[in-house]
């Protein structure tokens, strides 16, 4: 019980930050959108950006019905739908937005790569297993910021 009650604690922390960034990049990439002389590869990227931005809004809108409501959003086959709805969002996001280059790219990336891993952590039954994806998620989140890091520190990186 202990170890379920704080895997939740650390998921609203983390889910409530994660809205926040998402926003920000909401907010930033409207500003960005304006601009011209957008290539295929902007796109795509922002194409992934938003469908990435829809499987969050998904998920965020899941939680907080859960917080407000104390129940699930939905049951028996609306919940699976809903379930495969996010999911496909977001793995249609992060491959769009693996195409994509700079910003977009790394919040993306950021974006979808969370939802990918919430949404199969909100079909467990167990708590092991929730820690288990949970735990993936993260070392998955510190090994793309790592090589987004890497590789932001290269001169003049191409933009091709």
């Amino acid at each position: 019980m202990k170890l379920a009650f704080l895997l939740d604690s650390i998921r609203l922390v983390f889910l409530l930050t994660y809205g926040i960034f998402v926003v920000w990049t909401v907010v930033r990439w409207m500003m960005d959108i304006r601009s011209s002389g957008r290539k295929l590869r902007d796109w795509l990227g922002s194409f992934g950006l938003a469908a990435g931005i829809c499987s969050a809004i998904l998920l965020e809108l899941f939680y907080i019905h859960i917080l407000v409501e104390g129940k699930l959003i939905a049951h028996g086959a609306a919940l699976w739908i809903y379930y495969f709805t996010g999911i496909c969002f977001a793995i249609v996001g992060l491959s769009l937005g693996l195409t994509g280059y700079g910003w977009v790219r790394r919040s993306s990336t950021v974006v979808s790569l969370v939802v990918v891993f919430q949404w199969p952590a909100l079909m467990t039954s167990s708590v092991r297993q929730d820690l288990l994806i949970t735990a993936a998620m993260f070392v998955s989140l510190a090994v793309v910021g790592i090589i987004f890091v890497r590789k932001g520190q290269t001169p003049n990186a191409s933009r091709a």
